[in-house]
């Protein structure tokens, strides 16, 4: 409802409550609520804190499952301030807990194709196409299993974007067409 102090009075109560009790995903779960409050206030600063502290929690656990989904609420707060090396570091990091992508089930693939286009996004933004090309390839290559055609629209779309940017007009064309 728009009243971020009163959220944060609360979180912090249930959080408190929590520790007090040794609830541990709990803790998380309040975290994150701060976290998100804070991120939608703008104050990226606090809201990666806040993330910070829920993933050392994550990790004593361990949770590998919330671990990927605090690396990539820290990525999408690092896209917000641009900060693209942070984010890839983060999206990285989805991947590398998520391992080989012959072992996911199609929760873990659908966290991987999002880990990847992101890091598409992220090298095309600090001027690395032929990186972009490259991740924007293995999402593709992973989306193409769910045969969702306007997921393979828009993974067609950035590669030929890619190329484009590269300056290889042929392969976009054809990657354009394809789309």
């Amino acid at each position: 409802a728009g009243q971020h102090e009163n959220s944060i009075r609360y979180y912090n109560r249930a959080l408190n409550h929590f520790e007090k009790i040794n609830l541990r995903q709990e803790q998380i779960a309040a975290l994150e609520g701060i976290a998100e409050i804070y991120n939608q206030a703008r104050n990226f600063e606090l809201a990666t804190q806040y993330l910070r502290r829920a993933l050392v929690i994550a990790q004593e656990l361990p949770d590998i499952e919330l671990q990927v989904e605090i690396h990539q609420l820290l990525g999408d707060i690092a896209i917000n301030q641009n900060n693209f090396s942070v984010a890839y570091r983060e999206y990285s990091n989805v991947n590398k807990l998520l391992g080989d992508e012959s072992q996911l089930e199609s929760k873990g693939l659908l966290k991987k194709l999002r880990a990847y286009r992101q890091i598409g996004f992220v090298y095309r933004n600090l001027g690395q196409f032929d990186e972009s090309l490259l991740s924007y390839r293995k999402a593709s290559n992973i989306g193409k299993r769910f045969e969702d055609k306007s997921s393979e629209v828009r993974d067609l779309q950035e590669i030929a974007f890619s190329h484009y940017l590269l300056q290889q007009f042929d392969s976009a064309s054809i990657y354009y067409n394809q789309a």
